[in-house]
């Protein structure tokens, strides 16, 4: 599930899925750069940067990331935000 909102001069991307969601300890440091809470993945197609380069990302224009786990379906929940273009002017 992927939205777009523009509200309160911030534009929110939201992204769930169905999975079996963030854990406890992927909640509080799931942005943290090399950050693998699921020891399977490891090696050549994951290195722990995804959140941690949209943090970034967000953070440099304004915005922030939110993680949780989604109430709809039970996955994980992110929500990155930006200033809208009015609030970085």
């Amino acid at each position: 599930y992927i939205d777009a909102k523009e509200q309160d001069g911030r534009l929110t991307f939201i992204v769930e899925d169905s999975g079996s969601g963030f854990t406890k300890e992927a909640l509080l440091h799931g942005t943290e750069q090399f950050f693998m809470d699921d020891t399977s993945r490891n090696g050549e197609a994951h290195y722990g940067m995804g959140l941690f380069l949209a943090k970034t990302v967000a953070e440099k224009y304004g915005g922030g990331i939110k993680l949780s786990n989604s109430e709809n379906t039970g996955g994980a929940r992110v929500e990155i935000f930006f200033l809208s273009s009015q609030e970085t002017s």
